[in-house]
């Protein structure tokens, strides 16, 4: 009885001082085999088709510049490696073309 005394104590003084967490909810229960997920690694980007073109240059910060000269809209984002903001997935119209700067080393251009 003491025991069950100290442990309600206890916890109750840890949940007081927001060092215990509320109760989890309960976990369903299944009662057949388990089956885990499988991957085979790391998904590749595709790579980013000729017809869209990347330029570079420096003007105090590393500038990119990507061109969709395609016929269909492409997809695609710059990549920096260290120090390197990367852009966010860009959509690109036939003839359109958006530029990202950075700090950074220029990784690679490709399509997202």
């Amino acid at each position: 009885m003491s025991i069950t005394i100290r442990t309600a104590f206890a916890a109750a003084a840890l949940a007081g001082a927001g060092l215990l967490a509320a109760p989890a909810a309960q976990a369903a229960v299944t009662t057949g085999p388990v089956q885990a997920a499988v991957t085979a690694g790391p998904v590749q980007a595709a790579a980013l088709p000729s017809c869209v073109s990347t330029t570079t240059w420096m003007s105090g910060i590393r500038y990119v510049k990507v061109t969709n000269n395609c016929s269909t809209t492409k997809r695609a984002k710059v990549l920096f490696r260290t120090g390197g903001t990367n852009s966010p997935c860009k959509t690109l119209a036939p003839g359109a073309s958006f530029t990202h700067g950075s700090r950074g080393v220029y990784f690679k251009t490709e399509s997202c």
